[in-house]
């Protein structure tokens, strides 16, 4: 009975996934935030070499791998920590690009200019052992600062929900919090005196020589590979263009977005877009510091998981 559960759901599945791509149709799911301005263009477009793109934004990072997982998704834009346990994990995808380089910021009130100033202090973050998590550890590390979670000694790393960050910070409950864009916009504009104390990105390109940090990019399914090479093509150079596109349209970006987006009431500038840091380069050419960071990360690196074919 089980094994023919099994071949049940795997001829569902072969289904689904054949489905998706043979209706004229691409599915692409992405978490709101900075990896929907990584893909605004294609938004704004609907459509790539005449398949229309139907867009799903999802809540978080794990409903993007249940769609891999379950066929629904033929294109996301995901961690690429998160990419890569996947394919270690024996999920067929490749990742085509990086588009997002860092949008985490420490942000306060304080005068502070360096993680050394953080001596004594708290640092509310959200999420233990994600990628800011990580991140900070890392960091702190490297430069040698202790850091502690249950007690007082050194940095003290406090974790947080997202939704309570900015009333945390209006009411002065917490001082400090590591958070990304676009969160990190919204809070600036609603807590008083408040801005961006250290970029992320930042210290982590000053101790790795100028590594570049990976943070997101552009997941394909081998699936959609092997049978609209073409459509793969036009997505890549799609993304080339969508920096471009965001700043070039940075005034009426938000009208891009769906009512229900995070980025629907921002009013875009240089500034924000620049905080964004997002960009497009294609994996096969960055595969050292995409390696790098995902071993700083503790993600174990197969280079297989990088598209490398032509494009």
């Amino acid at each position: 009975m089980k094994r023919l559960l099994a071949l049940f759901i795997s001829i569902i599945l072969t289904f689904s996934i054949t489905a998706c791509s043979s209706k004229g149709e691409v599915n692409l799911y992405i978490v709101d935030g900075a990896p929907t301005l990584a893909v605004a263009k294609i938004i704004n477009d609907k459509e790539i070499n005449g398949k229309k793109v139907n867009v799903k934004t999802v809540s978080s990072v794990d409903v993007l791998n249940s769609a891999i997982l379950n066929g629904s998704a033929d294109v996301v834009v995901m961690p690429v920590n998160s990419a890569q346990k996947l394919y270690n994990n024996g999920v067929k995808i490749k990742l085509l690009t990086v588009n997002v380089f860092g949008c985490l910021y420490i942000v306060g009130k304080g005068e502070i200019s360096s993680l050394t100033d953080f001596n004594g202090k708290e640092i509310n973050l959200v999420g233990k052992t994600g990628t800011p998590d990580l991140s900070i550890k890392f960091l702190l590390n490297k430069k040698g600062i202790t850091y502690s979670e249950n007690d007082t000694s050194g940095v003290q790393l406090k974790y947080i929900q997202n939704d309570t960050v900015i009333p945390s910070l209006k009411t002065n409950a917490i001082d400090y919090a590591l958070i990304g864009e676009p969160l990190v916009s919204k809070a600036i504009d609603k807590v008083e005196n408040l801005k961006p104390l250290i970029d992320i990105k930042k210290e982590w390109e000053s101790i790795t020589n100028g590594k570049l940090y990976t943070q997101a990019g552009v997941v394909v399914t081998d699936k959609l590979i092997e049978s609209d090479f073409n459509f793969v093509k036009g997505l890549y150079s799609s993304l080339t263009e969508n920096k471009q596109f965001i700043y070039n349209n940075a005034t009426t970006l938000n009208s891009v977005f769906s009512e229900t987006s995070a980025l629907k009431t921002l009013n875009f500038n240089e500034e924000i877009l620049n905080r964004c840091n997002v960009g497009c380069e294609r994996a096969s050419e960055i595969d050292s510091d995409i390696e790098f960071y995902l071993k700083t990360l503790n993600e174990e690196y197969n280079g297989e998981f990088i598209y490398k074919g032509k494009l």
